[in-house]
């Protein structure tokens, strides 16, 4: 877990896609980037039924990873709120439609 100190020589590092990288390696770092990208792509691509407001957090929240890290892990608030947005998603995917 002190990869960013032992590599890097910074106790701190706020970019949150490099220090994935460096706690978790390439393969893991990979699937869970993959695994959230591609939730951006579905809602988008399901905008009929996901209010684009909901595509549109994702995509600021990964734009704002860059330059700090709130993919903290549970204990975070954003981590919470990012739930909250997936429990959304989940709700307008799910729910019947109204003829």
């Amino acid at each position: 877990m002190d990869a960013n100190e032992a590599i890097a020589h910074v106790g701190n590092m706020h970019n949150c896609y490099l220090r994935f990288m460096l706690n978790m390696g390439m393969f893991f770092t990979t699937l869970s980037l993959l695994f959230y990208f591609s939730l951006i792509v579905d809602t988008i691509r399901h905008n009929k039924t996901v209010p684009f407001v909901l595509s549109g957090y994702l995509i600021a929240f990964a734009l704002m990873n860059i330059g700090e890290d709130f993919f903290v892990g549970v204990g975070a608030t954003d981590y919470i709120c990012t739930l909250f947005i997936f429990g959304f998603i989940n709700y307008y995917w799910k729910r019947e439609k109204k003829d």
